[in-house]
């Protein structure tokens, strides 16, 4: 008398049950993510709060805090039921009290999320990197339900932190500009009376490692100027910056008058890190990203005496930062863990002169240490990634992004995973299967693979880098863009030794193209060398690439390379 459906894939939203019986028959629905090895349902990832015992939750709650429904028939022939005041994260329903033996069509499922229309798409010649981009999208669908949860299920709140994991991501993929100011306003609207953002919105008194009076860690916090920045990069609302500055400062005066000789001690640090987390360096390391963000912001407002004193500030926690963790004979930051040196290096703490030696040690840990793999959390994943790419050695971001083992990405998949898990390892019983906050890879994706990016001086995305990665085994990737001045594309194909680049550049916008190559006179561009190409001006020529400058147009450019 109970059945189990498989809906396929792991997912936010409504089931619609249809079913006949006589008037009071009782039908039980229950959800999960997953089944216990017998065939039953395993609802324990997915359990509200994490209330899995009596007391836990206060008066009147359950001793466990299944999803469930049940149904009452009123006995008028075929009778549909759709929840109206609920929604769940699930892919098994288990169902009881069924008159009879309900077949496939009896129940149909309903994906559900804000209104939110795709802004990206990206595939390449890795089908396991497809597999990835497809589960990164179901999770962050399954999460936008008028803020950007962290699991649909069983903790329905916008955490600051995920969505400087994961936001980048979700702006790349779908049009968030309506979304995420709105999620900022819930943010700032719970602000402490001491100017501390609070882990969540809603706040419901969830605090770890903040500042007091209810604050959150330094790492969730950080969202408030950052995000304030990325809505500005990405679609040019210079609005909110000077809505929001007064508040913004306050939250750095908390830093200020927090820190112990430019030192910010403590906080969450890279959550869900395999390996021990460096609370003060990633403290220290965000403390100073909320100064640069805030004399950024003070630059576009005019703020002339607020730069001045906060590039200031900026310098003498850079000082502090690197007296404090950095070993100058090795480059090593603290102890030296791929998040230590990947938060240093993201955050431009390094000093020019031992980024390479930092960098070394980043890549060392992956590939001799870690055979590849990753050891990073919430964050450190995000930036390893980047900084990788960004300091030359993609080939080692692709190298981590392409494991089928543990941990990582493809583990997940070989795991049966159709959304992320919220943490690296396999949980029957404890973490969510449904959590966003990784998704990091396919920021990682759009940014390296297909080479899209914006400037670092964009507003709303007027200024475009095109800067693909040929690395590994690929031998194409694509990718496009809706932003707010058009539609952006990159695709490049390696046919042999040649390479094919198509560019598009939406009006009113500029953008340098990166053409990799080894073989600087052979670039062409529509057939004609590049340098004389309409509408392109040679910027530089490395031993690896040819830099670019180009106006709004498509554009193909071609290019050997030596092997």
């Amino acid at each position: 008398g109970t059945f189990i459906v498989d809906m396929g894939q792991n997912f936010a939203g409504w089931i619609a049950l249809r079913v006949q019986g006589d008037a009071g028959t009782a039908v039980h629905l229950r959800y999960g993510e997953l089944l216990h090895p017998d065939g039953t349902l395993n609802g324990l990832t997915s359990v509200a709060g994490q209330i899995k015992q009596p007391g836990m939750g206060g008066p009147g709650a359950p001793p466990t805090a299944w999803q469930a429904d049940t149904y009452i028939l009123k006995g008028d022939g075929v009778e549909t039921y759709r929840p109206r005041f609920t929604f769940h994260g699930f892919r098994y329903v288990e169902i009881a009290g069924y008159p009879g033996t309900p077949t496939l069509d009896a129940i149909e499922g309903y994906l559900l999320n804000s209104d939110i229309a795709d802004a990206g798409a990206f595939a390449c010649s890795n089908e396991l990197f497809n597999r990835i981009q497809e589960i990164v999208r179901w999770t962050q669908r399954s999460n936008m339900f008028s803020v950007q949860s962290d699991c649909p299920h069983r903790e329905r709140f916008s955490y600051g932190g995920d969505i400087i994991a994961s936001g980048e991501m979700a702006m790349l993929n779908f049009d968030m500009a309506a979304f995420y100011v709105k999620t900022l306003q819930d943010h700032m609207d719970e602000i402490r009376p001491n100017g501390g953002p609070t882990e969540t919105s809603p706040f419901v008194g969830i605090a770890d490692h903040g500042f007091g009076e209810g604050s959150g860690p330094i790492g969730w916090s950080t969202m408030v100027p950052w995000l304030q920045w990325k809505l500005y990069t990405y679609y040019g609302d210079k609005q909110i910056l000077a809505e929001h500055y007064d508040a913004t400062k306050r939250w750095v005066r908390l830093l200020e008058t927090s820190a112990v000789d430019s030192i910010i001690g403590h906080g969450i640090s890279d959550h869900e890190s395999l390996v021990p987390k460096p609370e003060a360096l990633t403290g220290t390391g965000f403390y100073y990203h909320n100064v640069c963000l805030l004399a950024r912001i003070a630059e576009v407002l005019g703020r002339a005496d607020d730069v001045e004193r906060y590039t200031a500030l900026a310098g003498t926690i850079r000082d502090a930062f690197n007296a404090k963790f950095l070993q100058a004979d090795s480059g090593r930051y603290g102890t030296g863990t791929q998040a230590s040196q990947a938060f240093a290096l993201f955050f431009d703490l390094v000093p020019a002169e031992k980024r390479d030696a930092a960098l070394d040690v980043l890549v060392r840990d992956i590939v001799d240490q870690h055979d590849g793999h990753l050891t990073t959390g919430i964050f450190g994943t995000k930036y390893m990634l980047l900084t990788l790419t960004d300091l030359g050695r993609a080939d080692v971001a692709y190298t981590i992004a392409n494991q089928k083992t543990f941990p990582g990405w493809g583990h997940m998949l070989e795991g049966g995973a159709t959304t992320l898990w919220e943490h690296w390892e396999y949980s029957d019983n404890v973490y969510s299967h449904n959590h966003p906050m990784f998704g990091s890879v396919s920021e990682w994706f759009f940014k390296a693979l297909a080479g899209i990016r914006p400037d670092p001086a964009a507003i709303g995305f007027d200024r475009i880098l095109i800067q693909p990665q040929i690395v590994g085994d690929l031998t194409w990737a694509r990718g496009h863009y809706d932003s707010i001045r058009g539609r952006i594309t990159s695709e490049w194909k390696l046919d042999g030794n040649t390479l094919t680049l198509d560019v598009t550049i939406p009006p009113n916008t500029t953008a340098k193209v990166h053409v990799p190559t080894n073989d600087p006179s052979s670039v062409q561009e529509s057939g004609k060398p590049a340098k004389n190409a309409d509408g392109v001006r040679q910027v530089r020529t490395t031993e690896t690439e040819s830099v670019f400058a180009i106006t709004s147009g498509h554009y193909r450019f071609t290019t050997r390379i030596r092997r």
